[in-house]
């Protein structure tokens, strides 16, 4: 008796997840009050759809049937816990300083060596954000929490 096991793609599971996570989604955003800002959040989740729809036709012609790799798993999960103390930084020191910390050190970390690149950016990025967001369109940008507490 010949008991050949059928591998499943795990690619068809992947491709399900974004679809269910897509339609959550979408569904949530007809609670949005202003149709004008649902808009954005519907467009996205409809993109989301259809990209998986076409990735999931591919799938089933035989085009992805591709082993995982997990090989940069472990620098993934360094980074998403870097990213985790970056969101902490914002709430305690607000978004600028934060900004500045976690950029050089993210940079660094992802292999960036030349130091004038990592100072222009680090230096650069919240600077035009301040000038785009603050003084151009007067949005606030998160502010230190430690602030408000003394």
């Amino acid at each position: 008796m010949n008991t050949q096991k059928r591998r499943i793609n795990r690619n068809i599971i992947l491709c399900m997840m974004v679809s269910a996570i897509a339609l959550l989604f979408l569904a949530a955003s007809f609670w949005i009050e202003d149709p004008s800002s649902a808009i954005f959040p519907r467009v996205l989740c409809v993109l989301a759809l259809l990209l998986s729809a076409g990735y999931f036709i591919q799938i089933l012609k035989g085009q992805h049937e591709d082993d995982f790799d997990f090989t940069g798993t472990g620098r993934a999960i360094k980074m998403g816990v870097m990213m985790s103390g970056y969101v902490l930084l914002n709430y305690l020191f607000g978004y600028y300083v934060s900004t500045v910390i976690f950029l050089p050190v993210s940079m660094v970390f992802l292999g960036q060596r030349n130091w004038k690149v990592i100072a222009a950016v680090s230096a650069g990025m919240p600077l035009t954000i301040y000038l785009l967001m603050d003084l151009l369109m007067d949005m606030l940008m998160p502010e230190a929490m430690l602030t408000t507490l003394l």
